[in-house]
């Protein structure tokens, strides 16, 4: 009850910030409003996963050699078509993600170099890798994409965390491929780590802090326990007899992290991240405008916001007829837009005064009078040029996250899981 309280609250919080034109529905379409862009960030996906984690939400689906040549040559298709619709756009990054992008082995550098024939990639070439497939070819393969920046889904090297979220390697597996990629002479080595675990104790997740650390991870980044009832971690709970971790226990797990990094001189990159010295910072969500590929992917550019199909054999089809794949689209208001900039800037920890000022121009609520409501809580620290977001108000803008995003994006992959063409979903 307590739940859907809050969500009802941040449904309403929401349409009043973004004002009352914004239509928070996402309706079928076949037709991309692609068209041509100075620039914008890339994400592909790679759909493929040779087992499935319960907790996993994201696409995926059971890892087929043919099917992955078949959709490496959708991929190639589609590129082509968006790059004949937004022209050669300088990308300040390409975020690999899936699934398992390193299942497609000699074929992955392939798929970059065709992303690079098509756009100007001007920056990091980002992926991530699950140590349960990691091997020293798989190194040789990054190398050869070019890739700058890699993320080891690690979880934990607990044995009992591990069992607990169906993560199907030991412990010793997860530090053989951090300690591997650390060596391998990437720019940053990015450690994701799971907190807020049923089960968990705070000496298992500090020696967890610790492992990743002293594996030579120049990033890691800790989030809870996420359960999206379209994934298998509903049933597995049910099925174990296990509980989530109550909002204190939470808390004093996320200020013990804090803590742990503040000692080790690791600075925050973000409410969950947080980097060593000057380490490029690894995260695939804070993009502002960003055009994905594959299947399942998102695009959101000014005025628009849309979703390819998830389901693989119709990405493919699709792209067969010489389709772009586009299955869903949300228009989008510069109020909301502003808005949704705001909200990333605090989840990074930081927000720049100049910019601020000169990125609020549209109608509406100030985002001065939330930020000063933010200070009264003690959620940021205020200096001449930015804001800064203290520990107490990064823990709370992760449960907006969960509040108003989450929930968002558990009702929109569901019904995207299910269909392949939705004729609409409200979130």
């Amino acid at each position: 009850m307590r739940t859907n309280v809050l969500f009802l609250l941040a449904k309403a919080l929401r349409q009043y910030l973004a004002g009352g034109d914004c239509r928070f529905v996402f309706r079928r379409t076949h037709e991309s409003a692609l068209s041509p862009l100075d620039s914008a960030h890339l994400y592909l996906h790679v759909p493929f996963c040779s087992s499935e984690c319960p907790y996993c939400p994201y696409n995926k689906i059971p890892f087929q050699p043919t099917v992955a040549d078949q959709y490496v040559e959708a991929l190639h298709a589609e590129i082509r078509l968006v790059r004949a619709r937004v022209g050669p756009l300088r990308a300040p990054s390409l975020y690999v993600g899936g699934g398992t992008p390193m299942l497609l082995g000699h074929r992955f550098a392939e798929v970059i170099d065709c992303v690079r024939n098509a756009f100007d990639l001007d920056g990091p070439v980002a992926v991530e890798v699950t140590p349960a497939d990691f091997s020293e070819k798989q190194v040789e393969y990054l190398q050869a994409a070019g890739a700058t920046m890699v993320s080891v889904g690690v979880q934990s090297f607990q044995e009992a965390t591990l069992q607990t979220i169906g993560r199907l390697y030991p412990g010793p597996v997860a530090r053989r491929a951090l300690q591997q990629l650390a060596q391998a002479g990437f720019d940053t080595v990015n450690a994701d780590l799971m907190f807020a675990v049923p089960g968990q104790t705070q000496a298992q997740l500090s020696d967890d802090l610790e492992q990743a650390v002293a594996c030579g991870a120049s990033q890691v980044t800790t989030y809870p326990l996420f359960t999206f009832p379209y994934s298998t971690a509903a049933r597995h709970r049910r099925q174990r007899s296990l509980r989530l971790p109550s909002l204190p226990v939470r808390y004093r797990q996320y200020r013990h992290i804090w803590q742990h990094f503040h000692e080790h001189d690791f600075a925050p990159a973000s409410v969950w991240s947080f980097r060593k010295g000057r380490a490029a910072p690894y995260s695939s969500v804070t993009r502002k405008v960003y055009v994905g590929l594959g299947a399942g992917a998102a695009t959101c550019i000014p005025g628009h916001y849309s979703f390819n199909t998830f389901d693989v054999p119709a990405y493919m089809a699709q792209l067969g007829r010489q389709r772009l794949p586009v299955a869903l689209h949300m228009n989008t208001t510069r109020r909301l837009e502003d808005w949704y900039w705001l909200y990333w800037q605090m989840y990074q920890t930081r927000i720049d005064k100049n910019a601020l000022r000169k990125r609020f121009k549209s109608p509406g609520p100030s985002p001065y009078a939330v930020l000063e409501l933010c200070k009264l809580m003690h959620w940021i620290q205020e200096d001449e040029a930015e804001y800064r977001m203290t520990e107490a108000g990064a823990f709370w803008i992760h449960l907006a996250q969960n509040y108003l995003l989450l929930g968002s994006i558990d009702r929109l992959w569901q019904r995207a899981m299910a269909e392949p063409f939705p004729q609409s979903v409200a979130i």
